[in-house]
């Protein structure tokens, strides 16, 4: 099978298939491509003796894609993030992140699921296929998400400051 072609595959414990699309190996644990990026890293780094930061893994079951961070595809199993969320009394999150079309979009799909107001900041996304951002970003804020770019977003922190 060859990356950018789609299959189905077998849903482990049941009798279900599920539509994956193949990849190219990607963000590999372990691997430069799997590290956080430099500047993150260092943001994170400087905040680590102010506040507890929780780093939330997706994509353990190689059998599942796993776009979203609250759960692989099958939604057999699930990340940590929503229990973080509710247990830390955050009810909003703002996302940014590749790709737009798979795992930001299912992330906020998953995150109005838990009822999470959500925030998609436009300037932090990217598409696989940019022709699909709109409609995906359409299908977000029918899920009720808000999109934004990241001056609208510092703008509304600001306010009443």
């Amino acid at each position: 099978m060859k990356p950018f072609t789609s299959t189905d595959v077998p849903v482990p414990h049941t009798d279900q298939t599920l539509k994956q699309d193949l990849w190219p190996d990607h963000c590999v644990q372990g691997t430069h491509g799997g590290d956080l990026e430099a500047g993150v890293q260092e943001r994170l780094d400087a905040l680590k003796n102010q506040t507890t930061i929780e780093i939330i893994q997706k994509g353990s079951n190689k059998e599942i894609d796993s776009y979203s961070a609250f759960a692989d595809n099958a939604y057999q199993l699930f990340t940590p993030l929503s229990k973080v969320l509710f247990s830390n009394g955050i009810e909003r999150i703002v996302v940014v992140g590749l790709a737009t079309d798979y795992c930001v979009r299912a992330t906020v799909i998953d995150a109005r699921k838990f009822g999470i107001q959500t925030t998609v900041v436009t300037d932090g996304i990217r598409a696989v296929f940019p022709d699909r951002t709109e409609s995906v970003l359409e299908e977000l804020r029918g899920w009720g998400a808000a999109v934004t770019t990241l001056q609208e977003l510092r703008s509304e922190g600001t306010k009443g400051t």
